[in-house]
């Protein structure tokens, strides 16, 4: 799934749905034995031009 060694970890998050997939990667990144030291969720908000 997802690999990651850095001890700060920032994941883009589209916004399109309810978060389930950036939940998985959390709960899959804080099962690991080397747990990161700050997790940060950038949300991508699409702005609709007029």
């Amino acid at each position: 799934m997802v690999q990651c060694n850095k001890s700060r970890i920032r994941i883009l998050d589209a916004g399109a749905g309810v978060g389930s997939l950036f939940v998985a990667v959390v709960e899959h990144l804080t099962s690991q034995q080397r747990l990161p030291k700050q997790m940060a969720r950038l949300q991508n908000l699409w702005v609709k031009s007029a």
